[in-house]
């Protein structure tokens, strides 16, 4: 049979009866609208799936537990899987998360711990030195004045490396990075509150007015925008700072001994060597040493000096005044190398570097490297 051409059909469409155009254009709208409603209805489905993950990724982003939620014990968990209420998949990640959880308690504890302890420590080293101030005697009047002025302090720490090999962190690494900038962070956080208390007691220094302190930007140009910086900033607007510098990092050489620890925040020279002192030599092992901090003690000159300034500049963010930073290399560095070194340091806001010690090289083995 020949098809109909178009001017065909067209003729015929008019030719048939009113009626039954009425009924073919119905037909044509609903399915026009029952194609439109299965088009929402889809859309619809989609953007619920969609939120619903969404929500449900926030949810454990939020809380990387949540899947806890309902079960009260380990012995629960294990007893759903006996009675076949679970499979063995869902019962070894329930198990995983639970274990996961309670670490992550017993480290928040011991944070916890930790940071009690700093900020009592600095609470009692910040009145010692405030003190000193008071106590001291000055030769020239210059620096007399200058001290009750500004009544400036220089807070420091010791035992850097020693920390972080206890921590089982390795100076180069990330994890070096970021938790030197959360340590130092702390410290200067618990530093100022505890100068603005002493303020309160004992009075503000003679040039607070006015200051950084007051106008809030000695925050401001550190990136200290959290609620708790934010509400330390204003405590100082009212209550003052004791001292307008609090933070400088020596090199305590000579005290670390006593201390038995590291020296300031230099890595180690080696994990046992001779140290002249005095026109004595002085046996000098890392602190610590055992098999387990074994491999995070890694001798200076033997470390890549980049991780060291970027680990300065983290540091600088937080103190206010300069850091006993060196750099150590062997004899086989450029020029350029050590110009490059700088440059990195300059860029990354390093106020000083205080001695550049280099070494003959010699041939000897990396102890801290794998083989």
């Amino acid at each position: 049979m020949k098809p109909k051409t178009k001017s065909e059909l067209m003729a015929e469409w008019a030719n048939q009866p009113d009626q039954l155009k009425k009924e073919r254009e119905v037909k044509a709208v609903r399915k026009a609208m029952d194609d439109a409603r299965a088009a929402i209805q889809d859309g619809l489905t989609r953007y619920v799936k969609k939120k619903t993950k969404a929500s449900s990724m926030a949810k454990a982003e939020a809380d990387p537990f949540a899947e806890l939620e309902g079960w009260e014990s380990m012995e629960q968990i294990q007893d759903a899987y006996g009675y076949g209420e679970i499979t063995a998949d869902r019962r070894d990640k329930l198990t995983d998360l639970w274990e996961a959880r309670e670490a992550a308690r017993n480290s928040r504890k011991g944070a916890d711990k930790y940071h009690d302890l700093v900020t009592e420590m600095l609470e009692t080293a910040i009145r010692a030195l405030d003190n000193v101030i008071d106590l001291n005697f000055y030769p020239l009047e210059y620096a007399r004045l200058t001290n009750q002025k500004y009544r400036s302090i220089g807070l420091g720490v010791s035992g850097y490396h020693h920390m972080l090999a206890k921590r089982g962190i390795r100076w180069e690494s990330e994890e070096h990075l970021a938790f030197t900038d959360a340590v130092f962070e702390h410290i200067n956080y618990a530093a100022v509150k505890a100068d603005a208390a002493l303020a309160r007691e004992k009075g503000r220094y003679a040039l607070f007015e006015g200051s950084d302190w007051q106008t809030g930007a000695y925050f401001e140009k550190r990136g200290y925008t959290s609620e708790k910086w934010q509400a330390l900033a204003e405590t100082v607007a009212v209550q003052g700072m004791r001292n307008a510098y609090l933070l400088a990092v020596a090199p305590t050489s000579s005290t670390s001994i006593l201390s038995g620890t590291s020296a300031g925040i230099d890595p180690i020279m080696k994990k046992f060597f001779l140290e002249e002192k005095k026109g004595s030599m002085l046996p000098r092992v890392a602190p610590e040493l055992s098999m387990d901090t074994w491999w995070y003690y890694k001798a200076a000159h033997l470390i890549d000096q980049s991780w060291s300034v970027r680990a300065a500049g983290l540091r600088q963010r937080h103190i206010d005044q300069a850091q006993s930073m060196n750099l150590y290399i062997t004899n086989d560095y450029s020029m350029r190398q050590v110009l490059r070194l700088y440059l990195e340091a300059w860029r990354a806001g390093v106020k000083t570097i205080y001695y550049v010690r280099s070494k003959a090289l010699e041939v000897e083995d990396c102890e801290s490297c794998s083989s």
